[in-house]
């Protein structure tokens, strides 16, 4: 977020997003609210939902053909596709999901994701000893 000189924010402060015991997210609310913010290099954008120790939830809007660049993390990946598709390239195996399709990448291993259509796309990430 871009500091605009006044006291509005776009995003409630991360303290205030993550300091729950317990989180209720609408995935499509936060995507539609997703969708209208401003693109980043690679025509995505993405917020963090949750985040705790190890853990990390991130929700990202694609447009049409816009991708993720070739990246590696240094835990477990879970890849879900909430809505529209999309290709992800890991290692020598393509994959495409569909809305309700899930894929999970083992710590380590290279993958991108480039949208085949507007999507909206869950990432859990969970890192190795806290990484």
């Amino acid at each position: 977020m871009t500091d605009t000189g006044n006291d509005e924010r776009l995003r409630t402060p991360p303290q205030d997003r993550f300091g729950y015991a317990e989180n209720h997210f609408n995935l499509k609310s936060a995507a539609a609210v997703l969708r209208k913010e401003h693109s980043g290099e690679h025509h995505h954008k993405q917020i963090t939902l949750y985040k705790h120790g190890a853990t990390t939830v991130a929700l990202f809007h694609f447009r049409a053909n816009a991708s993720l660049p070739e990246h590696q993390a240094k835990g477990t990946v879970i890849i879900q596709c909430i809505d529209g598709a999309i290709g992800i390239q890991a290692e020598d195996e393509h994959h495409t999901l569909h809305a309700g399709e899930m894929l999970t990448l083992a710590p380590g291993v290279k993958h991108d994701i480039v949208a085949q259509k507007e999507s909206d796309v869950l990432v859990t990430i969970h890192l190795e000893n806290g990484a």
